[in-house]
């Protein structure tokens, strides 16, 4: 078994940035939602508590302003707050919004866009909903045999998803693509 030790322990820059506005935002307005757990670190949620409350729709915030999250939201989300006029405030982490925002691109250029991570997770389920209609995920490398084959295709990874997962799936679907 190979063990790996970090150079370095604590918070990646998406949570640490989420923590701040979620920080200032108490400060600003008392109490906020936040849609969905802020992070997955249950001490820094029950923390935060009561002032940050976890909401699971956009219009369970009613008056109060609402946080997305560091994994971010689908452009959905975006619109139903602009539309019952709740104040957002975005802590998405600037690499998943830059991963969101290259979803996005690749969908609108035609590419058929599969995001190599777990579907069920926020993140995941956010740039799925970027990268527009027809946009797939693959957790395994049976996912990705079972897929194609693809006129152009576009792999985008989770932000924490494993290099060799990432690499197998890739290969595989290279195959069933020029493109």
């Amino acid at each position: 078994m190979r063990v790996y030790l970090a150079g370095e322990a604590g918070f990646c820059l998406g949570v640490k940035k989420t923590l701040g506005l979620a920080e200032k935002a108490v400060k600003n307005f008392g109490r906020v939602c936040s849609l969905g757990p802020l992070i997955h670190n249950p001490q820094e949620v029950a923390r935060l508590a009561p002032n940050v409350l976890p909401v699971s729709r956009v219009e369970e915030a009613g008056e109060l302003p609402l946080l997305i999250r560091s994994h971010g939201a689908s452009p959905e989300v975006f619109a139903q707050a602009k539309t019952a006029g709740i104040r957002l405030i975005d802590a998405t982490c600037p690499l998943v919004k830059r991963t969101q925002m290259l979803a996005k691109s690749l969908g609108e250029q035609g590419y058929r866009v599969v995001i190599v991570g777990d579907r069920n997770h926020p993140e995941v389920e956010a740039m799925l909903a970027w990268a527009g209609e027809g946009a797939l995920s693959a957790e395994t490398k049976e996912d990705a045999l079972r897929m194609g084959p693809f006129d152009r295709l576009a792999l985008i990874s989770q932000t924490t998803q494993r290099q060799e997962v990432f690499d197998e799936i890739t290969e595989i679907l290279r195959g069933k693509t020029d493109e």
